[in-house]
């Protein structure tokens, strides 16, 4: 994979995650002092700043992410069958897992952020707001809740998907 394209899908990752970081912080120091904060991010040089932390809380949720999530890439690892049943034909292999692996980090990354961006945004609602908290606070749940499992389930599906295909992939090239 070229590194500009795992940067920019860090970034994102660490995107992802600033929102559920934001709404906490403004939990904790309330919203006016957060406003202030984050207008000191509107020069250019903060700007460049800004995206480098992003990156590394790209890289941070991302093992975190992982962490949480390999016992399940175990299991579905070591469920996949070694059937040649449907033949894979690619050109080339290593763009094909390159690209397979960004999908399945970045919805790793969302599974977990959208579990941090409920607790936020609760969290947000709670303290924060005044009106409406019930029906914001569903709202949040039904959101991060159908981001998590949709997130979770297509994930699952890019892993088992990847596992079978590696190793029909590794068979062909000892074929060769």
């Amino acid at each position: 994979m070229q590194t500009t394209q795992l940067f920019v899908e860090f970034v994102l990752i660490g995107l992802e995650s600033s929102i559920s970081l934001g709404l906490i912080l403004s939990c904790i120091i309330g919203i006016d002092k957060m406003k202030s904060l984050i207008s000191l991010f509107e020069s250019a040089t903060m700007t460049i700043v800004l995206i480098g932390l992003l990156y590394v809380l790209g890289i941070i949720l991302d093992s975190i992410s992982y962490f949480v999530l390999f016992p399940w890439n175990k299991r579905v690892k070591n469920k996949t069958d070694d059937k040649k049943s449907n033949a894979l034909i690619l050109k080339d292999y290593q763009s094909y897992l390159d690209f397979t692996m960004s999908q399945i980090r970045i919805l790793r990354s969302t599974a977990v952020n959208s579990v941090f961006l409920m607790c936020g945004g609760i969290a947000f609602i709670i303290t924060q707001l005044n009106d409406n908290k019930t029906g914001l606070i569903i709202f949040v749940l039904v959101f991060c809740m159908s981001a998590f499992f949709g997130s979770l389930f297509m994930w699952k599906m890019k892993i088992k998907k990847f596992h079978k295909n590696s190793k029909i992939i590794e068979q062909e090239q000892k074929d060769m």
